[in-house]
């Protein structure tokens, strides 16, 4: 088994209430200026802290996971002296908005979608999947989506899950803020199964010692793209990154973080993005 890297890292004063768990306010559609600030620098990172294989608290200041490490090589690659610090999914927009000088960025399993373009920008992918299913271990009620109609599924409010859900008639939902409380209620039976991202879903069933599994042969909706959110309109700071993730793909360190994190070998064709059809600025 893979041994996965731990980086320590200070978490911005600043971003104290977030660390807490004391929500933002509603994010709102601003207008998009073009900003070129040429040397596109960055702070501040926001990486969740319950996602076991993509970016999970491990100690005082300390993560790992594929974003998380993602988020280092990127202030390694280009000598940010930034702080990443734990967001929320719902605070996700909020805290971009919220930081005048646009310092700000998100690597945190954030799927681009239109209706979040409206808020920020966003660039990638940097890593692809599908929605997939987490049920107790040795329970084989679901087969297909259609055996989630009667279950009771927790998914995480602020993510794209929900929607996904709804659009396969799925409407008995329990949301809550982050997907290890949604494994908890699993586990002591408050509700039927979790579902999000299929990358997610093993992460969580690899730490949990085989309470917990993911539905074989299961996976539904469109492929989640994941990217990167930062300032909307800051033209500078978009092909920054986006040079960034096709450099990490390009290089191979994609496929290193991949498999340190002991995702299904099956998957990693489909999560691995095309570096030369990243969305454009």
């Amino acid at each position: 088994m893979a041994v996965c890297r731990k980086w320590s890292w200070t978490v911005g004063l600043a971003f104290a209430a977030f660390l807490s768990g004391c929500p933002a306010p509603d994010p709102s559609p601003t207008p998009a200026p073009v900003v070129r600030s040429g040397a596109a620098t960055v702070k501040s990172i926001g990486v969740d802290g319950d996602q076991p294989g993509l970016s999970m608290v491990t100690g005082v200041g300390k993560f790992n996971g594929f974003d998380a490490e993602f988020a280092q090589w990127l202030i390694n690659r280009n000598k940010w002296n930034a702080r990443p610090f734990v967001v929320p999914s719902r605070d996700r927009e909020a805290v971009i908005q919220e930081d005048p000088a646009g310092e700000t960025i998100v690597i945190s399993s954030y799927s681009i979608t239109d209706e979040r373009r409206k808020l920020v920008g966003m660039a990638g992918p940097y890593l692809r999947t599908r929605q997939g299913v987490l049920v107790r271990a040795g329970e084989n009620r679901v087969g297909s989506t259609n055996d989630l109609q009667e279950l009771t599924v927790c998914t995480v409010t602020g993510t794209t899950s929900e929607k996904q859900l709804r659009e396969q008639g799925i409407t008995r939902l329990t949301l809550v803020d982050g997907f290890g409380e949604c494994v908890e209620l699993l586990k002591s039976r408050q509700v039927d199964a979790v579902s999000t991202d299929l990358l997610i879903l093993y992460g969580f069933a690899k730490v949990e010692n085989g309470a917990v599994e993911v539905v074989p042969k299961l996976s539904f909706g469109n492929f989640e793209e994941y990217g990167i959110g930062f300032r909307r309109g800051d033209m500078a700071m978009c092909e920054r990154l986006t040079e960034s993730i096709k450099d990490f793909i390009d290089s191979g360190t994609w496929r290193t973080y991949y498999r340190n994190h002991d995702f299904p070998p099956e998957l990693e064709d489909d999560s691995r993005p095309d570096p030369n059809n990243l969305d454009p600025c």
